[in-house]
């Protein structure tokens, strides 16, 4: 018998510590849905080239819904939050996560106009737009700075089907 996964971090992350952010195994639609009180059917999406599945949900600490991906195994890959909120705060949370592994400049992706500060150690990405705030949080399993790009498409420009 397998020990259940533990969504917590996730929960904690969805609410705002994004400080307590830990990839775990395991984090399946099923179990991602439990966790946040909502049943998921995930639908086939693109990134970066890959085949994914992809759900979206309205979770109450988010101000915008939040984007799923798993990989066709069911693993989870990237959680998208837009306009995050902090708990307790920006400069709190950003202390907490101390310093970033890369910073790649401004310039493009899905937020252009903001700095990528990458804690690849633990599968988070702030995009710091300065000026702007902070404009999202990524949140995907630990990678390296040359798997980055392909795990995430950070650098693609995102297009809209027709």
């Amino acid at each position: 018998m397998t020990a259940p996964v533990d969504a917590g971090p996730l929960a904690e992350a969805l609410a705002g510590r994004y400080d307590r952010w830990r990839w775990a195994p395991g984090l399946t639609p099923e179990v991602v849905g439990a966790a946040l009180g909502v049943p998921l059917s995930p639908g086939p999406v693109r990134l970066a080239g890959r085949e994914l599945l992809g759900a979206v949900v309205t979770v109450p600490d988010q101000p915008y819904p939040v984007h799923l991906r798993w990989e066709r195994s069911g693993e989870l890959a990237l959680v998208e939050l837009s306009q995050p909120p902090a708990s307790p705060s920006w400069p709190a949370v950003v202390a907490a996560l101390g310093e970033p592994d890369v910073v790649h400049p401004h310039g493009s992706g899905a937020y252009p106009g903001s700095e990528q500060r990458c804690h690849l150690d633990r599968g988070l990405t702030v995009f710091d737009g300065a000026g702007l705030g902070y404009q999202a949080v990524w949140l995907y399993p630990p990678t390296t700075p040359d798997a980055y790009a392909a795990v995430t498409g950070a650098f693609e420009t995102p297009t809209r089907s027709r």
